[in-house]
């Protein structure tokens, strides 16, 4: 019987130090773009809040959806094995992920994706060239925990954005519950409170 030997906790804890810096690096460059082209990255966002606002004031009208209580960002993590960055915008009633009419949608921040594709390579390179035969579940053990320090980004972004989302919501005119919430987390899962109406 042949042995198998795991060996995912060297392999992070050793690109660990790797992962780090590029990331500082990363976000220096993640700050420029958003000073820079924060209003268009803004809008790209707004555009699709926008367009969940309208699935749902067409479902109101239908009577089909309450009024809205959670505004919840996901990131997806069918993404991290397609190597990209995406997340999921639901808006839900107070059945939560109970809701039976859905209102979602996909952002993809671009201003995020050479920045963290860029640094998948760099790790698979150090990777390949320190440990013997790599194998491709292994990589993609380094594109969950990447993805990890990308959805901090998120979620930070969403904290600093969170009064234009909420007005954004807020001027759509479709119905919202009293004490509206941002939050972030996984799909189906755990999330936490970003911001509160």
């Amino acid at each position: 019987m042949e042995q198998v030997f795991e060996r995912k906790e060297e392999l992070l804890q050793w690109l660990q130090p790797y992962i780090e810096e590029h990331f500082s690096d990363s976000c220096k460059m993640i700050q420029e773009e958003l000073e820079a082209h924060g209003d268009m990255i803004w809008n790209d966002l707004r555009c699709i809040i926008c367009e969940i606002l309208t699935r749902v004031d067409e479902l109101q009208k239908q009577h089909n959806k309450d009024g809205i209580k959670y505004f919840a960002f996901s990131l997806l993590n069918c993404s991290i094995y397609q190597g990209k960055i995406e997340f999921r915008i639901d808006a839900l009633d107070d059945s939560f992920y109970l809701d039976e009419q859905e209102a979602a949608g996909y952002y993809c921040p671009q201003f995020l994706q050479d920045k963290y594709r860029e640094g998948l390579d760099c790790f698979y390179q150090k990777v390949t060239e320190k440990f013997v035969r790599i194998q491709n579940y292994e990589l993609q053990d380094i594109n969950e925990v990447y993805a990890q320090y990308y959805s901090s980004i998120m979620f930070r972004m969403l904290e600093s954005l969170g009064g234009l989302i909420m007005k954004t919501i807020a001027e759509s005119g479709v119905c919202i519950a009293d004490d509206l919430m941002i939050l972030y987390g996984q799909y189906m899962d755990q999330a936490a409170v970003v911001y509160k109406g």
